[in-house]
């Protein structure tokens, strides 16, 4: 069984935020293999280390630590890593014609989304209401919001 965790449930699992404790229990409960492609690494390390710039931010080191925890349990196999599946822009784009009008979904939201029914998740673990809405929509079983 494999799972997608778009990069509002992997940041609350890395690092420390209101949601931290939910995606820590969910993993625990549910032990899923995310798959995580290299968009998701990306905008992983870009919210991470951006989220140091915030006057409530973590701290450089902080942050950096997060990402090179990340990065380590993605080279050890924790994650199952895979490339950007080929069909993935225009999926996406099929998505945002489709729901965006309704739900207002985004473009991240529709790539994130798009990934996760290329690559055949199971599950979609997400903090983002907004992205649920739309992973629900395109058929997928969402957990975390």
């Amino acid at each position: 069984m494999s799972s997608y965790a778009d990069t509002s449930f992997l940041v609350s699992l890395y690092g420390k935020d209101v949601n931290s404790h939910s995606a820590i229990a969910l993993v625990k409960r549910y032990r899923p293999v995310f798959l995580v492609t290299p968009f998701g690494e990306v905008e992983f390390t870009s919210i991470v280390l951006a989220i140091a710039a915030r006057p409530k931010g973590w701290t450089v080191n902080e942050a950096r630590a997060i990402e090179e925890s990340f990065v380590r349990d993605l080279q050890s196999g924790v994650w199952q890593w895979e490339d950007l599946p080929p069909e993935t822009w225009h999926r996406a784009r099929e998505l945002s014609r489709r729901y965006a009008p309704v739900l207002a979904s985004r473009a991240m939201d529709a790539l994130h989304v798009a990934c996760a029914l290329l690559l055949a998740a199971d599950d979609f673990y997400t903090f983002d209401r907004d992205q649920a809405k739309l992973a629900r929509a395109a058929g997928l079983a969402v957990l975390g919001t």
